[in-house]
């Protein structure tokens, strides 16, 4: 059974500011099966969840910045919960927060406190690496601290493919990434973590 594609909408993010549901239904029209937000542009999350349900499209997932989600947990999870959402992401962390830096401990924290919030709403959270996450710490590899502190029912993982790349050479990641769809984890992830989604983009030649 073929893996459903969607569209991660920052891709075409001022079509979908100036517009989106002109936006969602030319996804649509391309023939994806769903999208994953990274906003909500001032539009109401009930009329989202409508346009979703009117174009066929599933509202798999979103990114959310990490300030928001810990400004209003609660009410930033609730929104993505009624547009129809599963998994909620944390798209990126900045420099004090990564791994070896001042506030990665209190990130960690952070995180799983959101995660045990999400669960409680029958929400996953994600977390969505990058490279600066195979920075070691005492040894050990900061996303590996991460999944290793905070527990599997409160933080899954999407997987960008292009981050695992330009880290090849860690050995980290040698396993063939399969989108996880049952009840057990994806072959080759740290801490029997699930990848329910993974992110595909285009490497840039010359691009560090």
């Amino acid at each position: 059974m073929a893996l459903p594609v969607g569209v991660q909408l920052y891709s075409i993010r001022d079509s979908v500011e100036a517009d989106m549901h002109a936006a969602l239904a030319q996804v649509k029209e391309l023939g994806y099966d769903g999208v994953e937000f990274a906003g909500l542009y001032g539009n109401k999350p009930a009329d989202i969840r409508a346009w979703c349900a009117e174009l066929g499209l599933n509202p798999i997932s979103s990114h959310v910045p990490l300030d928001d989600m810990l400004a209003d947990t609660a009410g930033t999870l609730a929104a993505y919960k009624e547009i129809g959402v599963q998994f909620v992401v944390v798209p990126y962390v900045t420099e004090e927060r990564r791994p070896g830096a001042a506030k990665f401990d209190e990130t960690i924290a952070e995180i799983a406190r959101i995660g045990k919030i999400a669960a409680d709403m029958g929400l996953t959270l994600l977390y969505h690496n990058h490279d600066f996450e195979f920075k070691k710490v005492d040894g050990e590899y900061g996303l590996d601290i991460l999944y290793k502190k905070v527990p599997a029912a409160y933080l899954q993982t999407e997987l960008d493919l292009l981050g695992q790349c330009r880290r090849r050479k860690s050995g980290r990641f040698r396993a063939q990434i399969h989108g996880s769809r049952t009840g057990g984890p994806s072959e080759g992830l740290p801490h029997e973590r699930q990848a329910p989604a993974a992110s595909l983009r285009p490497h840039r030649s010359g691009r560090r």
